[in-house]
């Protein structure tokens, strides 16, 4: 590739900036001391006889490493962008690292393309979505707010940090998959409805989401009927374990099954109390309240525990009978 020069033994010196003595191996410059890119490379390009060739390699190594560096750390692509500037549902798999990179370099920052008809608006890939890493969920997030702020304003950006933090805490209490239900179930709603508010917990919708999860969820298949009779036992089969799907769709309200709180229509509790009001200026429909008008706390109520603690704002006891031991989900007077 290069031409070599011999050495001589008196070579003329050389009016350049950098002075360097073929001679003088020791005067080369060290790694750390080659100018910048472009800099460095322009001054190499010029003076190839003057140079050793692995300082020339070095160059041309750090030159690549800036090249792809650049090519990697791209911005939101145009067509992402944009769905955020027209208020369009944004699936934050297309917002990740490796989706910013792949859309580069593969020229697929176009919000349209050419068919027979005409130019077309693009469609964000919603593939695996439900999936997302944490991590990148996280980082999608901080530019899905930054983006909402810059074209949106601080109402709707706040709106969707504080859901983002309540996608978190769900991600901690009931598992990342029934976080990540609710996560697209309540933007495409606020997607769909510019009057929705993101803010805060929706009870209803975390328990659509928690219910989706469990019905998704793969159970263990059946064994195939035997011909063969079993011998007779003198101890009765033990009782069957009402699973978690089950418990869930007990009604806060009265304790009984098959129906949520909005809909309930007992006057009493499964362990004889009155039944809570349902809160009216709840977020959701089916909020209960305390006779003092404090909501109950819906992580207790499923949970019996609440990351809140004691900083929570709402009320942290029994729907049903009123302890403050558990919540509802843990009453032992459910039907």
């Amino acid at each position: 590739m290069f031409t070599t020069v011999p050495y001589r033994t008196a070579p003329p010196p050389y009016r350049t900036a950098h002075n360097y003595d073929r001679t003088a191996p020791s005067s080369y410059p060290s790694p750390s001391r080659i100018p910048p890119f472009p800099t460095a490379l322009q001054h190499y390009v010029v003076h190839l006889d003057r140079i050793s060739p692995v300082i020339f390699l070095i160059v041309i190594c750090n030159t690549l490493s800036i090249v792809i560096s650049s090519l990697l750390s791209t911005a939101i692509p145009p067509k992402v962008d944009e769905a955020f500037k027209q208020y369009r549902y944004v699936p934050y798999t297309s917002l990740t690292h490796a989706a910013r990179s792949r859309a580069y370099l593969r020229g697929e920052e176009s919000s349209f393309v050419f068919t027979p008809e005409g130019l077309t608006a693009k469609g964000l890939d919603r593939s695996n979505e439900l999936t997302i890493l944490t991590v990148d969920w996280i980082a999608a997030s901080r530019s899905a707010e930054e983006r909402t702020l810059h074209y949106w304003g601080e109402e709707r950006s706040s709106a969707l940090a504080s859901h983002h933090a309540v996608v978190l805490d769900i991600g901690r209490t009931h598992g990342w998959s029934v976080a990540m239900h609710y996560d697209v179930q309540q933007r495409e709603l606020a997607h769909a409805n510019h009057e929705h508010n993101l803010a805060g917990l929706d009870v209803a919708a975390l328990a659509l989401a928690n219910s989706r999860v469990i019905l998704l969820s793969p159970h263990p298949s059946l064994p195939a009927p035997s011909t063969k009779r079993s011998a007779p036992s003198d101890f009765p089969s033990s009782p069957r374990k009402k699973t978690h799907f089950q418990s869930s769709t007990h009604c806060f309200r009265c304790g009984a099954p098959g129906h949520l709180p909005a809909d309930c229509t007992a006057d009493v509790t499964a362990a004889g109390k009155p039944v809570a009001a349902l809160a009216s200026n709840a977020k959701s429909k089916h909020a209960l309240a305390t006779p003092t008008g404090k909501h109950f706390c819906f992580n207790w109520a499923t949970h019996s525990s609440c990351t809140f603690g004691a900083n929570c704002r709402n009320a942290h006891a029994c729907s049903l009978c009123g302890d403050a031991s558990h919540g509802a989900g843990s009453c032992k007077s459910r039907g």
